[in-house]
């Protein structure tokens, strides 16, 4: 009768859990990439929308007023066009009902508020929006950050500037 050995059975099941274990390791990377890619499709498309809209807006706006807030991270923009009157663009967290649940931080939104008291919600996640105008060039910076699957930290930046037309 010919048998295995208990030495070929335990080298083929250490070969076996050595392959097992990297087929593992091959497939995890390959999901926590996925999740990282992910993760900054859904900060970057919003992100970058939202600059587009205020973009277009504050081309047209005379009278614009920046005013910095409590938390340095975020200003407030407001301005008129020939046809509105106050626009305003800031972040807050809608009275502290957003949060992310990976690491208890607020979640901050980007909103439009025109007519007063109406509120548009332009992006989430916004850790970063400032104001800043020399002359009739207006930078704004925008900046969203988030914790992916995994506990990785995932930020994107843009800055734009913006020449006013009616300034």
């Amino acid at each position: 009768m010919k048998a295995f050995t208990l030495i070929e059975l335990l080298v083929s099941t250490l070969v076996l859990s050595i392959l097992v274990a990297g087929i593992y390791l091959i497939l995890n990377s390959g999901q926590m990439a996925y999740h990282t890619d992910v993760g900054l499709l859904e900060l970057k498309q919003p992100a970058i929308h939202a600059l587009d809209v205020i973009t277009r807006e504050i081309r047209e706006a005379r009278g614009i007023t920046i005013i910095p807030t409590a938390d340095a991270n975020f200003d407030q923009l407001i301005f008129n066009t020939h046809s509105k009157t106050n626009v305003r663009y800031y972040c807050d967290n809608i009275a502290g009902a957003l949060y992310d649940i990976n690491q208890d931080n607020v979640v901050y939104q980007l909103i439009r508020e025109y007519p007063p008291l109406t509120y548009k919600v332009l992006t989430n996640n916004i850790s970063r929006l400032k104001f800043s105008q020399s002359g009739n060039l207006l930078t704004i910076e925008l900046q969203t950050s988030k914790t992916a699957v995994g506990q990785r930290a995932l930020s994107f930046s843009l800055r734009q500037e913006v020449r006013l037309r009616n300034e």
